[in-house]
This record gives C-alpha cells, sequence and structure tokens, in this order.
C-alpha cells in the first residue's frame, strides 16, 4: 500500500470509530506509521484529507447500493438484496451509522465545504436508487420514499444497536410497492 492510501486507509478506520474532530493529526501520523513530512506531501491539511475520505467513502457506499442491484429483475428482489446490504454493513460497523452523515454532524455551519459535499454524495445516492429502480419499472416516487427509508433506517439502527430498524424498513418499503409488483 502506498503512503496516500495507508494514511487514508488509516483515516477511514480512525474517522468511522471516533469521528473527524476526535481524531488528529498526530495519531492519524502516528497510526499510519508514516513521517509528517509524508502526510503534509500527500494531504496539505486536515480538511484535505477529510475531503479525500469522504470521495472514498461515497465511492464505496454507492458502490455497494449499485452493486445491491446487480441481477434483480424486480424492485422487490432489489429491495430485500438492497436491506440485506445495509444489515450486513450494520452488523460489520458495529452500528456506528453512516459515515458520511456521521462526517456532515461534525460540520455545524450548513455552509462548511464538508456538508456540502456530503450533499452531493447523498444527491448522487439518491440520484442512483431513482435509476435502479426505473431500470426495474418502478417510479421516481418509490425509489425516493426507499431513500428515506434507508437513510432513517440506518439511523435508527445506529440509535438502538440493533437490526429491527433495517428489517421494518424493508417490510415498510415493500409494502409500498404498487400491487402488481408485489405480487412478482
Amino acid at each position: 500500500m502506498d503512503p496516500r492510501e495507508r494514511i487514508l486507509s488509516t483515516a477511514v478506520r480512525l474517522f468511522f470509530a471516533q469521528g473527524y474532530a476526535q481524531t488528529g493529526i498526530n495519531q492519524l501520523i502516528d497510526e499510519s506509521g508514516l513521517a509528517r513530512r509524508t502526510f503534509y506531501h500527500h494531504f496539505e491539511s486536515k480538511e484535505a484529507l477529510g475531503a479525500a475520505y469522504l470521495d472514498f467513502a461515497a465511492g464505496q457506499w454507492l458502490a455497494n447500493l449499485g452493486a445491491a442491484f446487480d441481477g434483480r429483475r424486480t424492485a422487490r428482489s432489489a429491495v430485500t438484496s438492497l436491506f440485506e446490504v445495509l444489515e450486513s454493513f450494520a452488523l460489520e460497523t458495529r452500528f456506528r451509522g453512516c459515515g458520511l452523515l456521521n462526517m456532515a454532524a461534525e460540520f455545524a455551519d450548513a455552509g462548511s465545504e464538508m456538508r456540502a459535499r456530503v450533499q452531493r454524495y447523498k444527491d448522487a445516492q439518491r440520484k442512483l436508487l431513482r435509476e435502479k429502480f426505473r431500470d426495474l419499472g418502478a417510479a421516481p416516487t418509490y425509489a425516493d420514499q426507499v431513500h428515506l427509508l434507508l437513510e432513517g433506517a440506518i439511523a435508527g439502527a445506529s440509535a438502538h444497536l440493533d437490526v429491527w430498524p433495517l428489517r421494518t424498513a424493508r417490510t415498510a418499503a415493500l409494502a409500498l410497492l404498487p400491487e402488481e409488483e408485489s405480487r412478482r
């Protein structure tokens, strides 16, 4: 792994586990095992690393959501797959929630670049869901409903340290399908 990847990998782990504000540059440098000079060669500031973290996390998140649709022929099967992916994610991350929203919550200023970046990624997530569900014959409003259900379910799973919010949201998403789709 090259030095930039090591720093980013360390940031992904630490920002997700303890938060952006609670993670100092000294800890990032120490835990990545690299020199301070190497850190600043690749990232001019902690904010630049934060932006790279968001880019990386969003890319992985969108890829995982997109993969949930692979091979699916109905909206019903896609919803089931999507919430299975989310449940696995919640269990693997010990219910830490959405790394993007966790990061946004640390920036109170609605005009901050970090919050704007998160909003762009969440818009990209909504667009992806709309495209994927459209390809399966579902309406854009259905994709938006699923989008909100999954966002709420991730927050609920994080708050309750349990998968029941994800399972309940999946049931709700399936119940929202038009009757003809529900029978497939």
